[in-house]
């Protein structure tokens, strides 16, 4: 005879093993989208990070050479008889791949593209900054960065009336807060408080499962050193305050402790600072730069995002990694390539564009 607490323990028992069942199914669910995703991005690849792709492409001693090698990449139809021609074709199709990525993307992994793209509204404004007064110029969208917005950006006066159309927008707290330390407002100012927003949007994702949570933490720790180098080494060339740089540090994530940053900004100069990171992870991919040239340096940083973004695919690789990857490496790509084309337009000796070069096993 069944007693009362058998029959509730027996719908305890059958609730359990329903939630466990659904939890289960679900689990599959998502490891079923993340493979086919993540098998899909493989397939996909970023030839112009691999050295075998990207060497060859060097020689060519002409543009119109090298848009025949790299004709994917191009949107069809635009002329290439100026650099600003090739970046805008090559700007449209940089875009124009992530909005397919974020588009392409399961719903589980969304949140991380998005939270990413605010990096491209940061790019995106640095980029309509230095271009103002030229009403012309090709709009690419992204985010808050609305047509509309872009066009009013490009038709205020100075920098100041930016930050009246910037009012209200996402960015606008970052950009008063720096405003206030550093008295006063310049593009170098503007470029950190998008870089800080960047970050900011990224430590506050939600909606990732527990595995892509860690791994986009993971990718945060990256991104917040290689801005927290990238913000010290500037401020040791422009000659800024101490209290300004301690005020624009990001301290919410990053492997390199408040300590250590510390001890780079009061350090005397880019070599000294650089030495701080001696003996660590980091240390290879600033041995052989040379400190005279910060083009050098942000190469050397942008190769250590890049290496991340590999180590992350794999120790990730069921779920975020090899979107962070494929990520940064499209990003790379598109500095590739701008490099290349540079160097064709410009005639630059073929070592001196290898050099420039972000690719995979070069550090």
């Amino acid at each position: 005879m069944y007693t009362p607490a058998l029959i509730t323990a027996g719908a305890v028992g059958l609730t359990l093993a329903t939630t466990a069942v659904v939890f289960g199914v679900r689990k599959l669910i998502r490891v079923g989208q993340y493979s086919y995703h993540n098998s899909r991005l493989s397939t996909i690849g970023n030839p112009y990070v691999k050295r075998d792709e990207l060497l060859p492409l060097v020689d060519m001693g002409s543009p119109l050479a090298l848009s025949k090698a790299i004709l994917s990449e191009l949107t069809p139809g635009n002329s290439i008889e100026t650099f600003r021609d090739v970046d805008r074709s090559l700007m449209a199709s940089f875009h124009g791949s992530m909005n397919s990525l974020l588009d392409g993307s399961p719903d589980t992994i969304k949140p991380l593209i998005r939270s990413y793209m605010s990096h491209l509204e940061g790019e995106e404004l640095k980029r309509l900054l230095r271009l103002l007064g030229h009403r012309k110029e090709p709009l690419f969208p992204v985010g808050w960065l609305t047509s509309d917005v872009e066009r009013a950006i490009l038709s205020s006066k100075d920098l100041p009336s930016v930050m009246d159309v910037l009012e209200g927008q996402p960015v606008s707290k970052r950009v008063s807060d720096l405003i206030k330390v550093e008295e006063g407002v310049d593009l170098s100012t503007v470029d950190l408080a998008m870089d800080l927003h960047s970050l900011d949007t990224l430590s506050s994702m939600n909606g990732l499962s527990m595995g892509s949570r860690k791994g986009a933490k993971a990718f945060l720790d990256i991104l917040s050193d290689r801005y927290n180098i990238h913000n010290i080494l500037r401020s040791k060339a422009k000659g800024s305050d101490r209290d300004e740089v301690i005020g624009s540090l990001f301290t919410n994530a990053g492997i390199i402790g408040r300590p250590q940053l510390e001890q780079m900004v009061d350090s005397s100069g880019i070599r000294e600072a650089l030495s701080v990171l001696s003996g660590g992870h980091l240390d290879p991919f600033f041995k052989e730069a040379d400190i005279s040239s910060f083009t050098t340096l942000e190469t050397a940083l942008d190769r250590m995002i890049l290496e991340g973004s590999i180590g992350l695919s794999h120790s990730y690789s069921s779920n975020v990694g090899p979107t962070i990857r494929y990520m940064i490496s499209k990003e790379m790509e598109l500095r590739n390539l701008r490099v290349l084309f540079q160097s064709a337009f410009s005639g630059w000796e073929p070592e001196r564009t290898k050099k420039m070069l972000v690719m995979e096993g070069v550090v």
